[in-house]
């Protein structure tokens, strides 16, 4: 994992600390608090630090995975501030496509803050670029067997089995589709087993987990913003 410049800031007049975190080329899976602890951040002596994290211009935050988050804070001391400048591009991954009549699985998150009780830290968030969910996984196709005559006069359901098409990953922030059932069979239809999954929702763009977010700047955001 890339985490960009690093530069750590000594006290200042008040006695507090800052610890400044540049992103600066393309990363994956961005944890705040890995990256201040790689530059000398004590998270249990956390008191009246301020951590800002600025993501440069054209810099593409993203996650690894089946609806992966782009953005997470970890669970930083609760008197720690944090403040996130960011001018590029925060994506969640798309959720995975369903199987065997399963479900599209959920787009990722941008930027998810991990909670933490009490303390008195106040976060901010700057957004100067576009900070986006992602798509939704598609369903699976449904499943049934193929019908045929059983010489009788009669028909049977049996091998292979046909399989409806598979549903689209939704855009950015939005559901995938449901999955197809297989057409009807001329001789008869047989029953569905099992039957096409559902689009998987579309990934927040922010989850702010509870916690107080003050919210700043011009930029784009792709899909819900959870409280």
């Amino acid at each position: 994992m890339a985490f960009g410049s690093i530069i750590l800031l000594g006290a200042g007049s008040a006695g507090s600390t800052g610890l400044d975190l540049v992103i600066s080329s393309n990363t994956t899976d961005y944890n705040v608090l890995t990256a201040a602890t790689a530059a000398g951040y004590d998270n249990s002596l956390g008191d009246n630090v301020t951590i800002t994290v600025t993501i440069n211009s054209g810099v593409n935050v993203t996650a690894t995975g089946g609806g992966g988050t782009a953005f997470t804070t970890g669970a930083l001391n609760a008197n720690t501030t944090l403040s996130i400048i960011n001018n590029g591009n925060i994506t969640g991954s798309n959720g995975g496509t369903g199987s065997n009549g399963g479900n599209g699985g959920s787009g990722g998150k941008g930027v998810f803050f991990n909670t933490v009780t009490g303390g008195s830290a106040t976060h901010s968030l700057e957004n100067n670029g576009v900070i986006a969910g992602g798509g939704g996984g598609g369903g699976s196709g449904g499943h049934k067997r193929t019908c045929y005559s059983d010489g009788d006069g009669g028909h049977e359901c049996n091998d292979p089995v046909a399989i409806g098409a598979a549903g689209t990953v939704g855009a950015l922030g939005q559901s995938g589709t449901a999955g197809a059932n297989p057409p009807a069979q001329g001789l008869c239809d047989c029953s569905l087993s099992p039957a096409r999954g559902l689009g998987g929702a579309g990934g927040y763009s922010i989850d702010k987990n509870g916690r107080t977010v003050t919210q700043t700047g011009s930029g784009t955001y792709v899909g819900t913003q959870k409280p």
